[in-house]
């Protein structure tokens, strides 16, 4: 007989005191241990390593890793939390189309956007959310792609309770008293065709923030959704300022007092130095040092 052949239909069990767990690919002779008991071990050893894994991983996370928070609508509000608190978490922000509080216009212009979700018209929801986020620019000459917009919203549509919920996070939103304990670079940003977030919301949240940045995009397609419409400038910006102000890459400056528009320069970026070697040598032997301030 050829046992390899006949490998597979030998019987699961032989005796009553000897294991025997066949799996397709050979017998193994567990002697002292039932096939159900060694399954059962072998899977909650999975389950442990994996759980571990997860654990050492947002161990090292919450330890060591400072994040630059890039993000625009709802999510600068959630940053915005985010750095009051947990300062050492975040390194850098950038809010875009932000707020610091929902006041009475705000509220009522995000409930025409509630009205039709509460009666389950989510093509009418997102037909107005693009009246709002979009320039009239785009609208008039990117139909094409308004239409592959509505029609990726429609054929995914989200569930309307999350988006209820997204919307009352919007109508409660109020941080605009606690920015000014906000530690991190901050970048502000708007859009002047923006009619959904006004620059005025913007512009009254890098006030709050001590050295945020505020900037102000110009144009036709300086909408809510700047970050599509005019990407190449968006990206540039938020680029350039993210690697100067100590996001991954770049260096970190202090803030600047309340209200500035930048960060506070360092002496480097004046063109001088904190202590040069003149200086020093000039302090050990009492004589000014040569070149500005000095003589001979």
């Amino acid at each position: 007989m050829d046992m390899n052949k006949e490998k597979s239909q030998i019987p699961i069990s032989n005796s009553k005191n000897l294991g025997v767990w066949d799996l397709g690919l050979g017998i193994w002779d567990l002697g002292f241990m039932s096939p159900a008991i060694a399954l059962f071990i072998l899977r909650l050893l999975l389950v442990l390593l994996l759980y571990g894994f997860l654990a050492a991983l947002f161990w090292m996370l919450w330890q060591d890793v400072r994040a630059a928070a890039k993000v625009a609508v709802l999510g600068s509000t959630v940053a915005q939390e985010l750095a009051l608190l947990y300062p050492a978490k975040v390194r850098t922000a950038q809010l875009h189309g932000t707020w610091g509080r929902s006041d009475e216009w705000f509220v009522r212009m995000i409930e025409t956007l509630e009205e039709p979700v509460k009666h389950g018209d989510m093509r009418a929801f997102i037909r107005y959310a693009l009246m709002w986020i979009t320039s009239p620019t785009f609208l008039a000459e990117s139909k094409d792609a308004v239409r592959g917009m509505e029609e990726a919203f429609l054929g995914a549509p989200p569930d309307p309770k999350g988006v209820l919920g997204h919307i009352h996070a919007d109508k409660t939103h109020d941080a605009l008293d606690r920015l000014g304990k906000i530690r991190c670079p901050v970048l502000v940003t708007a859009g002047e065709m923006d009619v959904q977030v006004p620059p005025r919301y913007g512009k009254a949240v890098a006030e709050r923030i001590p050295g945020a940045r505020f900037h102000l995009f110009k144009g036709a397609h300086a909408s809510h959704l700047a970050c599509v419409e005019m990407a190449d400038e968006f990206n540039r910006l938020t680029l350039d300022w993210l690697l100067k102000s100590g996001g991954p890459g770049g260096r970190e400056g202090p803030p600047g007092p309340p209200g500035s528009t930048s960060r506070r320069r360092s002496p480097r970026d004046r063109g001088g130095s904190a202590s040069t070697p003149a200086r020093r040598r000039s302090r050990r032997s009492g004589r000014a040092p040569r070149g500005r301030g000095g003589r001979g």
